[in-house]
């Protein structure tokens, strides 16, 4: 299990330089929404561009072809990639929460901060629950178009939804559902979590199925 991590790692290390830049500018400037006093780095919704970019890399290797001559199961395969995604998530989060900690008022964390940022976390964790068995289903060739392409979606969503740029879409009613979003923040983490760990045996059964 630790070699599966260390691979992943060392895949995720190179593969992502060229998204360095993007994560550093997300972190160093947080999005300020005036109308909930929210600072809100948007850092961790990277986690969703490595599942593909892992599984673009072991494809185009014939990474699932190898693994039949080493010792390692499929839930070790499974849960391997499952823990690299799920612990960049949570760096992305934690180094969210020093920017937003830096740049905000007298340098405090208010407590509509830290529900939105569990809403983040939570989003890009039940993406991760959703697209890891897909992805170990059916596999995806070009990991590192795909992972900008859904990038770039999710950004567009974001400051086209939530920011006070847009004032004139009728669609960014943010602060008309801020107070349910803040209280039922700590619920969509559990749910989030509750999705991943079913993700896992689901990601196994559909793996085994790829590799026949």
């Amino acid at each position: 299990m630790k070699a599966l991590l260390y691979k992943d790692f060392c895949l995720v290390r190179k593969q992502m330089r060229l998204f360095l830049l993007v994560f550093l500018v997300l972190l160093l400037f947080p999005l300020r929404f005036f109308f909930g006093g929210i600072d809100l780095c948007l850092a961790p919704i990277l986690g969703l561009t490595i599942p593909f970019l892992l599984t673009s890399y072991d494809q185009q290797s014939k990474w699932s072809q190898y693994t039949r001559m080493l010792p390692y199961s499929l839930r070790d395969l499974v849960l391997s990639r499952c823990l690299i995604c799920w612990g960049v998530t949570l760096l992305a989060s934690v180094l969210s929460l020093g920017s937003c900690l830096l740049f905000a008022p007298d340098h405090q964390l208010s407590r509509d901060t830290l529900m939105a940022l569990a809403w983040l976390t939570a989003f890009v964790l039940v993406i991760q629950a959703v697209s890891l068995p897909l992805l170990f289903r059916i596999g995806v060739i070009h990991g590192q178009v795909v992972a900008i392409a859904v990038l770039l979606v999710i950004l567009l969503v974001v400051f086209n939804l939530l920011c006070w740029m847009n004032f004139s879409n009728p669609w960014a009613a943010l602060p008309a559902f801020l107070d349910a979003m803040i209280s039922t923040a700590p619920a969509a983490l559990l749910i989030a979590l509750a999705m991943n760990i079913i993700a896992v045996p689901v990601a196994i059964q559909q793996y085994a199925r790829r590799i026949g």
